[in-house]
């Protein structure tokens, strides 16, 4: 991987990051150290799921290989969270982003363990919220 993509990787990890904090209030930062030692989960700080962070020109499907492979290692939740360039412009930049995670981290039915849900940033950051201990509120 190049220069320019490892900073696109970065650049694109600080935004999510920055979003999920100032949407959650809870420390969420690049897991930077575990990433380049052991390919770990691209953020940390939201108890419970391994976030992966992509921003590309296409979508890959070994993205989401890559999310449950790192989710299985630590006994957490996959959600990939992805932005395609050019895509959605003109939204606000949460909205622009998407989120692909198993289907039965949301529902309350028993569902085949490996299908999946696409779904905004937004809708991801609101299932995550209810999923912790003392759920924070959200922004006005």
């Amino acid at each position: 991987m190049g220069a320019l993509q490892r900073t696109k990787g970065a650049t694109a990890e600080r935004v999510v990051a920055r979003l999920i904090r100032d949407w959650l209030g809870l420390d969420v930062r690049r897991n930077w150290q575990a990433q380049s030692a052991e390919g770990g989960a691209d953020l940390t700080g939201i108890p419970g799921w391994s976030i992966e962070i992509k921003r590309a020109k296409e979508f890959r499907h070994d993205w989401w290989t890559q999310a449950e492979e790192q989710a299985a290692a630590g006994g957490t939740t996959p959600v990939l969270i992805y932005l395609l360039d050019n895509s959605r412009r003109g939204q606000a930049i949460i909205d622009r982003w998407r989120a692909i995670l198993p289907l039965a981290a949301f529902s309350r039915f028993d569902v085949d363990a490996g299908l999946t849900a696409e779904i905004s940033l937004r809708a991801w950051i609101q299932l995550a919220r209810e999923s912790l201990p003392t759920p924070a509120p959200l922004p006005e």
